[in-house]
């Protein structure tokens, strides 16, 4: 018998079982990975301004200039933005391109291990 994703949460005994909603269910290296990911995006943002705010030809003038380029790179690897000019700025773009990547593959993992995983106790 196939159980839904909520009764599976709920019989497992973690917060779901509280009343919490389903993010807050998930395992424990979920919940630090994705910590991990807003520290990086929250980096990425201050040394994104402070690494291209001045530098000529760069589209990055304010921290919401950077904030959204950040993010952008994290989430999709593109950015409407023009790339960086600088090369610190070069460099920073490609760590976060590479752990945008990263994150995606592994949420994607996770996401596919849990409903390929068998249900236990049904």
């Amino acid at each position: 018998m196939r159980l839904s994703l909520c009764s599976r949460f709920r019989r497992s005994g973690d917060a779901c079982s509280r009343g919490s909603s389903d993010i807050a269910c998930s395992s424990p290296a979920w919940r630090s990975s994705s910590r991990f990911t807003s520290l990086v995006a929250l980096v990425g943002t201050v040394a994104t301004y402070f690494l291209e705010r001045h530098a000529p030809e760069t589209e990055v003038k304010t921290v919401f200039d950077a904030f959204y380029f950040t993010t952008t790179q994290l989430v999709t690897v593109s950015s409407s933005l023009k790339n960086p000019v600088t090369t610190a700025g070069r460099v920073l773009n490609i760590l976060l391109e590479i752990w945008g990547v990263l994150f995606v593959a592994a949420v994607t993992g996770a996401f596919a291990s849990f409903f390929l995983s068998p249900d236990s106790g049904a």
